[in-house]
């Protein structure tokens, strides 16, 4: 029988209820994994705080604090906030510690999850979902992405006792960097098939298309809208039916409401801005006949496997992650990625009468990979040593 460990995660975002709005993939990913490690570990976690939100509390017994000031979720820019999150995280995980385990859980939780460690007598666990080096300014903008490059290559200076790769692609991407093989475990992401189950949603449509991504430069949105723009022109007849429906905000918000104003397809379009609950994500996908992804920027895709369980094909831009997806699923399609044209030829043939294959997510349910990851860092307490680069 496993013994009862003290865990720490730290994430930069966490829910404020069990039902409150999620935000991304890491932010999923902490959710699900310290609910259910909370039925049998102590469990707290560490993230950042907004206005709106108790300093402290405890949601499905896990003890959640949020220090430091206040901090806007944002994708890009927040590099003074973010640093300032990083600091307060650190100060406060010495204090609440000891700790079997620290788990940073995204890029600006590393340095205070490893020294947290370190000071308190953890082992010192970094959760990748993606490694962004020489990447970091194309995708998240000059301020963050000049702290991103520096922050993450010397988080992969450090020695840490394991890492998680939520991909292969991540994994690969790791010992690129210099980490070595045998410091990696790869466990993919999942979903809450059981949750998905008690969704209750309306008869899908064959029209109505949905994309659920935060609006930012490396989701690619007006790569869907220009598609649709050349779906309008070319089959007039597929748009009298067709709904699309947008879930997610971000910064390129103002600009795609006018790309589809310019492009005619505005009709067609609803921007649903981020939905109340996660349930809320899951009854849109179980009522639309397509899942969009244009993002040419993932670690993993949670949204590919949340919408397969859904029973909801996915066409995705085509990149490595999401081949690999694709090949656990054994459902969806790609696209040429950045190519609008080849997305509208696909989305024709799928209108058409020919639907993308679905797949099938039943073995990525999220209790499983919790097992998986409670094994990982078990081990890694009976270890007892550290083994970051060769």
């Amino acid at each position: 029988m496993m013994f009862r460990m003290k865990l720490l995660l730290i994430s930069e975002y966490f829910p404020d209820s069990a039902t409150g709005t999620i935000t991304g993939g890491v932010e999923a990913r902490t959710w699900f994994l310290s609910r259910l490690l909370a039925q049998r570990h102590d469990v707290t976690v560490i993230t950042s705080w907004r206005r709106s939100q108790p300093r402290s509390q405890i949601i499905d017994g896990i003890k959640v604090y949020r220090p430091g000031q206040h901090h806007e979720y944002a994708n890009e820019g927040k590099a003074g906030s973010r640093l300032r999150f990083a600091l307060a995280a650190y100060r406060l995980g010495c204090r609440l510690g000891p700790f079997d385990i620290v788990d940073g859980c995204t890029w600006i939780a590393y340095p205070p999850a490893f020294f947290i460690a370190r000071k308190v007598g953890a082992r010192a666990v970094a959760s990748y979902n993606e490694v962004w080096c020489g990447l970091w300014i194309d995708t998240k903008g000059l301020m963050v992405g000049i702290l991103g490059e520096i922050w993450e290559r010397l988080s992969l200076r450090l020695s840490w006792d394991h890492f998680i790769a939520i991909s292969r692609f991540t994994a690969k991407r790791l010992t690129d960097f210099g980490v070595s093989p045998t410091s990696i475990s790869v466990i993919p992401c999942g979903v809450d098939l059981q949750e998905i189950r008690a969704v209750k949603a309306a008869p899908r449509r064959n029209g109505s298309i949905c994309m659920v991504a935060r609006l930012v430069r490396g989701k690619q949105p007006q790569v869907l809208l220009e598609a649709l723009g050349i779906l309008a022109r070319s089959r007039p007849d597929l748009l009298v039916d067709l709904q699309l429906t947008i879930c997610g905000e971000g910064p390129l918000l103002k600009s795609c409401k006018q790309l589809a104003t310019k492009l005619g397809i505005a009709s067609a379009v609803r921007f649903a801005g981020w939905l109340p609950s996660h349930t809320e994500v899951l009854k849109l996908m179980k009522e639309s006949s397509l899942l969009v992804h244009p993002s040419t920027v993932e670690g993993f895709g949670i949204v590919f496997i949340e919408a397969c369980a859904c029973g909801t094909p996915a066409l995705a831009a085509d990149i490595p992650v999401v081949r690999e997806v694709q090949a656990l699923l054994g459902g969806g399609r790609t696209f040429q990625s950045g190519s609008p044209q080849d997305l509208a030829k696909h989305l024709i043939e799928h209108l058409s009468g020919h639907p993308i294959p679905i797949g099938r997510a039943d073995h990525l349910d999220w209790a499983a990979l919790c097992g998986q990851l409670e094994d990982n860092y078990s081990g890694l307490l009976h270890a007892g040593h550290s083994a970051h680069r060769p």
